[in-house]
């Protein structure tokens, strides 16, 4: 794939399917060319055509479930990495390659599987409710979900292997197994979206898949009599009673104190408050948060405090004079940098996703300190673009979309950068804010650096520990054409990292990235 740019793969996948069509071409005709369906078995057809409606169901239910549990493992994964192929490539093999083990009379220790399946989920089911508590990497994840996912598939396929029915009626099974896939698609896809504000898929797909493996106890009989005996003294039962009310617990406990969640096609958005303080989170991750103090609603908190790289940025330019800045910001959050708003400045916030504009107006106030304050809903790259022909060159140009959500590749481009250089003054400053558990995005800021011949250092934030202060730790990458910026910084307030400290370089282009060179 790095060898190939994006408009040649275009091309490769172009002839390749037509190369494909061709040959679907020469098989129809092939079969077109056959006498037709035998006599005796088109009467056996016509004879027995009609089948139980539970049937039906049951080959939709068990084909539903892993397609379900695939595409809720990927949809919970790309919330904290940007979704790179590999991140869906692995569960669909997984799913894929789960027909091939499963669809055959026996598999050896079978009559264990589902034992071992429901000891999965339990440790899946503890393992997302640590996972909220941020005790697991995105890689320990992968390894859990892949292994569920796995058992599950194996288990239900196998299950719908045993329904099959006879051979003249295998054309209406495999259709109903490939609707079984589709439902799965649809309900992740379209239902659920609508008729949850939250992510539950991953707890509907593991209590649906206990009641599965509670079903397989009773299909397989004698062959799987350890378990049937454990579902005899109610034992079973009881298990996924109480796995399923656990689900239920975690998920109603995760929305304790939320006085607002909505879902759409970007993820959750949910707005928390306590005692003190009203928070922003998109998904997992913190996006901001307010003092519900009116004498300390205004004063920046979390990642953009006065010891942050974002404080460092708007002290450089105020050096140079009190004079209006013009402030661009992708990413709004809850609108914090609008604090360090003053008379005339003007600001203007790029933000893609209709839901935190929403919740930044309704719940917090840091807006209201920025009169000038403008917000574009949509793409902040194609914005930005359209911006290239507007002579208001930005003094400060900050880049706040890294944080943990899918990370927008596309916006750490050299040909982006090129971009961001374009619409900043000859003295302005470009900050990213790259704070995130999953990924190290310095090496792609100095690959940029190197290339555009700009001044780069990272900002640690060192006063985390004030509490008063309400400051969350993060690191800033802080870019400019001027070489003088960064020679006379107070390094008892700021935490410097140079440009030479950092080791290694990762240059993603338009045309090819990476997520696995950045992964922690």
């Amino acid at each position: 794939e790095p060898n190939f740019i994006l408009k040649n793969q275009g091309k490769l996948f172009y002839i390749s399917f037509l190369i494909y069509c061709v040959f679907l071409t020469i098989i129809v005709i092939f079969i077109k060319q056959k006498k037709g369906v035998p006599q005796n078995l088109r009467n056996k057809t016509q004879e027995k055509i009609n089948l139980p409606h539970k049937k039906y169901l049951i080959w939709i239910t068990l084909s539903a479930l892993p397609s379900l549990m695939m595409l809720s493992f990927i949809n919970h994964i790309s919330q904290g990495v940007s979704p790179f192929p590999l991140l869906w490539l692995l569960p669909l093999s997984i799913y894929l390659i789960s027909f091939t083990i499963a669809f055959r009379e026996n598999i050896i220790g079978f009559k264990y599987w589902s034992l071992f399946g429901l000891f999965i989920i339990l440790i899946t089911s503890l393992v997302r409710t640590f996972e909220f508590l941020g005790y697991f990497q995105i890689y320990e994840q992968v390894i859990f979900y892949s292994l569920t996912l796995g058992i599950t598939s194996i288990v239900s396929h196998h299950l719908l292997y045993k329904e099959r029915p006879e051979t003249e009626r295998l054309t209406y099974f495999y259709l109903y197994i490939s609707a079984g896939g589709a439902l799965g698609g649809l309900l992740v896809g379209l239902v659920f979206p609508y008729l949850f504000k939250g992510l539950w898929e991953i707890e509907i797909s593991l209590v649906a898949a206990m009641l599965i493996y509670y079903y397989g106890t009773k299909k397989l009989g004698d062959v799987s009599h350890v378990f049937a005996k454990l579902r005899t003294k109610s034992f079973l039962p009881a298990i996924i009673f109480s796995l399923s009310i656990t689900q239920l617990i975690f998920l109603i406990k995760s929305y304790d104190k939320t006085i607002y969640v909505n879902r759409n096609f970007y993820g959750v958005v949910k707005v928390v408050e306590d005692e003190k303080l009203r928070y922003l989170y998109h998904g997992k991750t913190l996006h901001g948060s307010q003092n519900k103090s009116p004498e300390r609603q205004f004063v920046p908190t979390t990642y953009y405090s006065n010891s942050s790289g974002a404080g460092l940025a708007f002290n450089l330019r105020r050096k140079e004079g009190e004079f209006p800045l013009r402030v661009g910001v992708i990413g709004l959050g809850v609108g914090t940098l609008a604090s360090y708003c003053k008379e005339n400045d003007e600001f203007v916030f790029y933000e893609i996703n209709p839901e935190v504009v929403n919740a930044a107006k309704k719940y917090f106030s840091y807006l209201k300190n920025c009169p000038q304050a403008n917000i574009v809903v949509g793409d902040a790259r194609l914005s930005i673009e359209q911006r290239l022909g507007i002579n208001k060159p930005f003094d400060i140009l900050f880049l706040d979309a890294f944080s943990d959500d899918a990370i927008p590749i596309h916006l750490l481009t050299i040909e982006a950068f090129s971009e961001y250089i374009n619409i900043l003054n000859n003295d302005g400053l470009l900050a990213f804010h790259i704070s995130n558990r999953n990924l190290d995005l310095a090496p792609v800021l100095k690959a940029a650096s190197n290339q555009l011949n700009l001044s780069l250092i990272l900002v640690d934030d060192l006063n985390t520990k004030k509490e008063n202060d309400y400051v969350s730790s993060s690191i800033w990458g802080l870019l400019t054409k001027n070489k003088n910026y960064f020679i006379d910084i107070d390094q008892t307030k700021f935490k410097i990292i140079k440009e030479s400290e950092i080791k290694k370089q990762v240059n993603w282009t338009d045309d090819y990235s990476n997520i696995l060179e950045v992964l922690k």
